[in-house]
C-alpha cells in the first residue's frame, strides 16, 4: 500500500515538474492518497521513497527542466514612441535580460515592440521542490550563544539579583483575575 502511493507521488510530482506546474509537498501528498495529518517532511525523507524518486526522476531530468527554466521567457507587448530608435531600445532591452523580437504597428500614433523577457516561477518552483526532496542543498546550520558562556561569577551574581529585584516588584500587584464570560 504505501509503495503504491510512494509511486503516485512520484508520479504527480514529475507530472507538476513537467508541466512547470507549482505545487507544494503536501498537495504532492494529497493527491497521492496520503491523509492530511502526514508529514511531507518525512515521507520524503524516507530511504526507500528518495531510492524510487531518483529512479524515477533522475538528476538529468532536473537538470534540462533547470536549462530549459534559464531559457524560458515571456511575450511582453510594449507600446513606444514613433520617435525611439528601434536599435537603441533593442540594445536598452538587452542590458536588463530581455530580446526585442520585432515592431509593428500601435495605438495612439505609437508603434508596439514585441519584446521577450526571462521568466517561470512555477518551473523554478517544481525544481526548489524537487532538490530540497533530494537532499541536494546543504544542510543550515544554526550555532546558539549561550549569554553565560564566558560570563564571571561576579557577572551572574549581579545579573541574578537584578533579576530578583524585578521579581519581588511584581509581587506586589496583584494577579489580574479573569472574569467569567456571560453565557
Amino acid at each position: 500500500m504505501a509503495i503504491a502511493k510512494q509511486k503516485r507521488a512520484i508520479r504527480v510530482l514529475k507530472e507538476a515538474l513537467e508541466k512547470g506546474e507549482k505545487i507544494t509537498g503536501g498537495q504532492v501528498l494529497e493527491r497521492a492518497g496520503y491523509v492530511e495529518t502526514e508529514n511531507p517532511g518525512r515521507t520524503f525523507s524516507r530511504d526507500s521513497f528518495l531510492e524510487k524518486l531518483e529512479e524515477a526522476i533522475p538528476d538529468e531530468l532536473a537538470l534540462s527542466v533547470h536549462k530549459q527554466l534559464l531559457k524560458s521567457e515571456r511575450l511582453r507587448v510594449l507600446s513606444v514612441s514613433k520617435k525611439v530608435d528601434v536599435v537603441k531600445l533593442g540594445v536598452d532591452l538587452s542590458a536588463i535580460g530581455c530580446r526585442l523580437l520585432g515592431t509593428g504597428p500601435g495605438i495612439f500614433g505609437n508603434m508596439s515592440a514585441f519584446v521577450a523577457e526571462p521568466v517561470d516561477e512555477s518551473r523554478k518552483h517544481a525544481l526548489d521542490m524537487l532538490y530540497k526532496i533530494k537532499g541536494r542543498y546543504a544542510p543550515v546550520k544554526i550555532q546558539g550563544v549561550d549569554p553565560i558562556d564566558g560570563a564571571t561569577l561576579d557577572q551572574l551574581e549581579r545579573e541574578a539579583e537584578e533579576k530578583r529585584e524585578i521579581v519581588e516588584r511584581f509581587k506586589k500587584y496583584p494577579a489580574p483575575v479573569k472574569k467569567k464570560a456571560k453565557k
